[in-house]
């Protein structure tokens, strides 16, 4: 099987939640739930039911991972994985930096402006409070978010409470 490179997840993670490269390499492979009909991601305090095309980019990831990290076979990785991007050793994270290389080699150069726009279109979309449980954002930053967007959430309980 060829090795299956997580920059296109990192690509998601950034352009669909707004998240900080800091913090992506900090994921662990406990933050997924595989085990609902939907594919969750804790990114905050409430996990993320992740989009189809995500979940199943997310879990090639994960069987690569767990493919390389076979328990007696010396690949020198950690026989027991750990971080959901693992870095050099595998017993570390992998750096915000590597992550940004591999995002540049996606075509996405500009990681901030990437993140923001995320933001500012979530931050239209999601209350503040809403934002900062799924995000791991301050409610501050949230609210901050929300009046750099624009956007007054007032229509969002109605839309969540279609069908």
């Amino acid at each position: 099987m060829t090795r299956f490179l997580p920059a296109p997840l990192v690509g998601c993670l950034v352009l669909l939640y707004g998240q900080p490269l800091t913090r992506i390499c900090q994921l662990r492979l406990t933050d997924v739930d595989l085990s609902s009909q939907m594919t969750s991601l804790r990114l905050g305090g409430t996990p993320v039911e992740l989009p189809h095309r995500v979940a199943d980019v997310l879990r090639e990831v994960i069987a690569d991972r767990t493919q390389r990290t076979t328990p007696g076979v010396s690949h020198g990785l950690v026989p027991h994985p750990v971080w959901l991007f693992p870095g050099r050793p595998a017993s570390q994270p992998a750096s915000a930096e590597s992550l940004r290389r591999r995002l540049a080699n996606l075509g996405i150069t500009s990681v901030r402006s990437a993140r923001n726009t995320a933001l500012i279109a979530l931050a239209r979309e999601v209350p503040p409070i809403v934002l900062a449980d799924l995000l791991g954002l301050s409610v501050g930053a949230a609210v901050r978010w929300r009046d750099l967007s624009g956007g007054t959430w007032t229509s969002y309980t109605a839309r969540r409470s279609r069908p």
